[in-house]
């Protein structure tokens, strides 16, 4: 090899060892500051300072570091921005993120639990699908999937994901169990939605969302009786519960107990200061015992408040007992 060929070398070896070598004793002096940064960071996380957090993964931001740690410091500053609830700074993190870093799943995921929160079921739809094929451990991911099916309308896609949800659960996860009980007793599956509970643990069954699930399962197959024994248990566990008192007074009347009905509505309106449903319950129920002129009256009055829904529910109850005596 001729001469000047050999010096070129040694000069192009020279230079890329002293040059790497130099970088290498930086690239340590680097890593240890950056390591120290990260974890100050991670201290301030996990104190829940999300304030110093949000400060300090900027400033570290600003200093370049190597993309590994930014990867970190990301799911950090993103996770921050959800829990003040600036979500659109937390899109804008994960956007990022998930771009620079496709690989990693927290970002696909927490983008998509985003936009499904945020009504976008379409594009939360595809990045639950894509979270899947690079990694189908995840139960909530079928979850997620399956509730953004079914707010699409894909009913039977929705009911096969949330039953593979269920299933990587073991039936732990109660609710999960909520959801898609909910969900079947919505599109009409009363008997599965209650075959649900019957593999889950019997604890669930203290919650009274549950008992409420389970009532309205009966209430739809129109075993009233059974409905309303559920939503007493269901009162039992959270008696300052408004809807479930709202509700059981109507079972009350479908069971035509209407004795219990008026005791519960004078109890519901001693109780709560917005009372009309339940005032419209007692207007029916006097209808029912033949009080027809004390229904009237509280219909009456239920329309006084021209503003409110249930006023225009009365009105109407009104002018169709007005037409009814006038045939007479």
């Amino acid at each position: 090899m001729p001469y000047n060929k050999i010096s070129s070398a040694l000069f192009l070896i020279m230079f890329f060892n002293v040059t790497y070598s130099g970088a290498g004793l930086f690239s340590k002096e680097s890593k240890k500051k950056y390591e120290a940064d990260i974890r100050a960071v991670k201290i301030a996380y996990d104190k829940g300072d999300c304030f110093q957090v949000i400060e300090k993964v900027n400033e570290f931001l600003e200093s370049k570091p190597p993309s590994y740690f930014k990867e970190e410091a990301y799911t950090y500053l993103g996770s921050c921005y959800e829990k003040r609830n600036e979500i659109d700074k937390a899109l804008d993190i994960y956007g990022l993120a998930n771009t620079l870093y496709s690989e990693n799943n927290f970002f696909r995921e927490s983008l998509a639990n985003i936009y499904l929160g945020a009504g976008f079921f379409e594009k939360a739809l595809v990045l639950f699908k894509e979270f899947i094929e690079n990694e189908n451990s995840s139960y909530k991911a079928y979850a997620g999937l399956a509730k953004s099916y079914a707010s699409l309308g894909f009913y039977k896609k929705a009911r096969k994901n949330y039953s593979k949800a269920l299933e990587m659960s073991k039936y732990k996860d109660l609710n999960l169990v909520k959801e898609y009980s909910r969900e079947l007793i919505k599109t009409g599956y009363y008997s599965e939605a209650f075959k649900i509970f019957e593999v889950t643990s019997p604890e669930f069954k203290k919650d009274a969302e549950v008992q409420l699930i389970l009532s309205r399962v009966y209430m739809y197959k129109e075993e009233y009786d059974k409905a309303l024994s559920y939503i007493n248990a269901a009162q039992k566990i959270a008696p300052n519960r408004r809807d479930m008192a709202l509700y059981g007074i109507f079972l009350n009347i479908m069971t035509r107990d209407y004795d219990k009905a008026l005791s519960e509505i004078n109890n519901f309106t001693n109780k709560y200061k917005e009372a009309s449903l339940a005032l419209l319950a007692q207007a029916i129920v006097n209808f029912k015992k033949d009080n027809k002129e004390e229904g009237y009256k509280i219909l009456r009055k239920i329309s006084r408040n021209k503003e409110s829904f249930v006023s225009k529910i009365a009105l109407a109850m009104l002018k169709e007992g007005k037409k009814s005596r006038e045939k007479i």
